[in-house]
This record gives C-alpha cells, sequence and structure tokens, in this order.
C-alpha cells in the first residue's frame, strides 16, 4: 500500500492564556507516524492534572500554568523532528537499498541499542533538561 500522506505539524504559540488551556491535539499536532501525538495528550493532561492540585493548594494560577507552558511546549518539537525523520527514512528512493543494508546491519548489531537510546523519549527530556513531572 503505498500512502500519499506528507507530515504535518502544528504547534500552538502557547498552551495558556487567561483561563484557556490547550493540551492534546489543541495545543500540538503531530503526524501519526510512531504514534506519539496520542502520547503528548496524555501528558499534557496528566500535567494538567497536577496543576490544578497546585491552583487548589494555592499556588498563583498565572505561574503554574506558565511552568506548564513551557515544559509542555518543548516536547512536541523533539515529536516532530522524530516523526520528520521517520517519515523521511520511510519514503520511496533511489538510495533505499543503501538505506536497507545500513539499518539491517544497525539492527543485527549491539548498536541497536544506541539507536534505541537515542529514540527513548526519557534522553529527549534530559537532553531538553526538562522535567515533565517536576513533582516527582
Amino acid at each position: 500500500m503505498v500512502s500519499a500522506s506528507g507530515v504535518q505539524h502544528y504547534l500552538a504559540r502557547t498552551f495558556s492564556r487567561g483561563r484557556i488551556l490547550l493540551a492534546g491535539d489543541a495545543a500540538h499536532v503531530v503526524s501519526p507516524i510512531g504514534g506519539q501525538g496520542m502520547n503528548l495528550g496524555w501528558l499534557d493532561t496528566t500535567a494538567l492534572a497536577a496543576a490544578f492540585q497546585q491552583i487548589d493548594r494555592g499556588e498563583p494560577f498565572r505561574e503554574v500554568l506558565a511552568a506548564y507552558h513551557l515544559r509542555h511546549r518543548a516536547l512536541p518539537k523533539v515529536v516532530m523532528a522524530r516523526a520528520t525523520l521517520n517519515m523521511r527514512s520511510g519514503r520511496k528512493s533511489s538510495l533505499a537499498p543503501l538505506r536497507n543494508a545500513v539499518l539491517k546491519g544497525v539492527l543485527s548489531s549491539p548498536s541497536k541499542r544506541l539507536l534505541a537510546y537515542l529514540f527513548n523519549p526519557a534522553l529527549a527530556l534530559r537532553t531538553l533538561r526538562i522535567s515533565l513531572f517536576p513533582w516527582l
């Protein structure tokens, strides 16, 4: 099966303004390759639940939501870059046999652990020096 879909990415300029909050697809749209977009939505809602608890405990509304915006706007950028890489690497190309041979070699060698590590979301977060769940 051949698909003509392209990479589509959208990222809101801000995830909160006043009493309006964005999460999930309202805040960011990532091409479905890899299924990472839905996971981002779950992370957003989990963080908002914790933010509401902070506000309920008396922490300043604006400061809590500003922190949510900073933490949760950075990760979609990483996920979007990965989705673009995944889409590009799967396209038909005259270099496909070379690409396939290289990937087969990497995935059948001990270096496959390094490749898996590089695509680990936890590594992306450490690289960004961001904790999505600062209360943990």
